[in-house]
């Protein structure tokens, strides 16, 4: 059982791994497709400023700015969970506990996820710059569907990270 749990971890991990390599990947190779709504939910184009407009930022250099950080923030969690995905290969025979070194790797990773998507799509992006009353921008729906998917990831590794000091 314990093998089957742990190539569970594995293989999420990989899948994380992969996931944000093709997210950086599909920012890269089609830039403006996402650059977009990032400039949409800054700018605030979708939404009825009426009383709020002081929030929007005009700013095209603001908008790649945010953007390129957004991938470099995405390109940081792809390495990480690869070397994390790595460590896991490399000891997968041994004791977890012992060489808590992969989970070091993805929990950092895993944080940085949350900081992104939690705090800056959902939080920023849908309630400051109310991406939310936005039909076709709203950052709230991926930022909420990323971070559950972390969260669940973290429950995953519960078992483990309970028992080890990191």
């Amino acid at each position: 059982m314990k093998t089957y749990y742990r190539l569970i971890i594995l293989l999420y991990t990989f899948a994380l791994a992969l996931y944000f390599s093709l997210i950086v990947f599909n920012n890269l190779a089609d830039y403006n497709s996402n650059f977009l709504s990032v400039k949409g939910i800054l700018d605030m184009s979708e939404v009825i400023k009426d009383s709020i407009a002081w929030r929007s930022i005009e700013s095209p250099y603001i908008h790649h700015t945010f953007y390129i950080l957004i991938i470099i923030f995405e390109f940081i969690i792809a390495v990480l969970y690869w070397i994390g995905f790595i460590d896991m290969i490399r000891t997968f025979r041994r004791s977890w506990i012992e060489r808590p070194s992969a989970f070091k790797w993805v929990s950092a990773s895993s944080f940085i996820v949350l900081l992104i998507f939690l705090l800056g799509f959902v939080v920023i992006g849908g309630e400051f710059f109310l991406s939310y009353r936005s039909a076709t921008i709203n950052s709230v729906i991926p930022g909420m569907r990323i971070s559950t998917i972390i969260i669940f990831y973290i429950i995953l590794q519960i078992p483990y990270l309970s028992r080890m000091e990191l």
